[in-house]
């Protein structure tokens, strides 16, 4: 008989209200034993006595409070002891999961030694104007500029039609992790704070010839940008800064060099269209996406000797060609939605 597995699964939050607590009672409700299952909350230091309202109404999760904002990395303070854990699931405040999203999730990792994550079907929590639900991410592609997307974004969900496959990187999102991977790999790095912390940790991963499998039958709904909104200067920042560090600790040599190049060419193009140009025209410029640029460069800048040692000792470690890698898992699979 097989045993089961026992899973620990994180609620990350910060000033999630009321939608945290849906958060973790959809956990709690997941068809797995009690005895196996342990559920905590992270609290990035939240000011909304939401932490409180979860301690109380459910009093069988442990909850750990940070005493700082520590982002999204803030993940580590539930994962860093993991003896007697198989595997670790991460659950977003602004997500609520079906109750059988665990099973498969499971199963897949089981199957396959090799598997480091499981990533589950993301839909939008929030229907589109015709009733029908669409899907917010199906597992995780680096495009071959480093810019990584939600496979199947956008997709109409139709129940059966989504396929288990291999995909480049998951999503913090909701995924289900294997310990053994992330004794092997490591956890988030703190630096990233918001955004790309992920891939990060997937590519480095790949670099030690773990993969990751999408589940569809796995289920989770997602409230998209609930807490940082798509297109905010937070999300605009991080996302630029984290990625050319991310480039900088995992992608070949001449794609990082590339990037770095481009992105001040790229933010020299801004400037003319929405500074200069409106200036010939009599308008005002817009002078906000190139001072956003420009800050994200010079904070990946600030972090750039520390990515280039992580670099080195990734390089040291790593089993898997990083050329090899970009071409058959960037270049091939970056141009497919699903």
């Amino acid at each position: 008989m097989r045993v089961t597995a026992r899973v620990r699964v994180i609620v990350l939050n910060f000033n999630g209200g009321a939608m945290v607590q849906r958060a973790v009672a959809s956990v709690l409700g997941a068809r797995w034993p009690n005895d196996a299952l342990e559920v905590v909350l992270v609290d990035n230091a939240s000011t909304d006595g939401s932490a409180d309202r979860v301690a109380a109404e459910f009093p069988g999760v442990r909850v750990i409070r940070s005493p700082r904002n520590g982002g999204f990395p803030a993940n580590n303070l539930a994962m860093a002891d993991l003896a007697d854990i198989d595997f670790v699931g991460l659950v977003n405040p602004d997500a609520f999961v079906d109750p059988d999203w665990l099973t498969p999730l499971v199963d897949a990792l089981r199957e396959d030694a090799r598997l480091g994550a499981a990533s589950p079907l993301m839909l939008f929590a929030a229907p589109d104007h015709d009733g029908l639900e669409v899907v917010n991410n199906a597992g995780c592609e680096l495009l071959t500029n480093g810019y990584a997307r939600d496979r199947g974004m956008g997709d109409l969900y139709v129940t059966g039609a989504l396929e288990a496959t291999d995909v480049f990187a998951w999503s913090g999102g909701a995924v289900l992790l294997r310990r053994d991977y992330l004794d092997d790999v490591g956890l988030f790095d703190e630096r990233f704070f918001l955004y790309y912390e992920d891939i990060d940790l997937s590519w480095r991963g790949r670099s030690r010839g773990w993969r990751y499998r999408f589940v569809p039958t796995s289920i989770v709904h997602h409230h998209h940008a609930a807490t940082v909104g798509v297109g905010s200067k937070v999300h605009r920042y991080y996302s630029e800064r984290n990625r050319l560090l991310m480039l900088m600790k995992n992608a070949p040599s001449a794609m990082v060099a590339r990037e770095v190049v481009r992105f001040p060419l790229s933010t020299a193009s801004y400037l003319w269209t929405e500074a200069i140009a409106p200036l010939s025209h009599r308008r005002r410029p817009r002078l906000d996406t190139v001072a956003l640029r420009i800050r994200a460069f010079c904070g990946a800048a600030r972090h750039a000797v520390y990515a280039l040692r992580a670099r080195r000792r990734i390089a040291q470690r790593r089993t898997e060609d990083p050329q090899r890698l970009v071409a058959e898992l960037v270049l091939e699979r970056s141009r497919r939605r699903t």
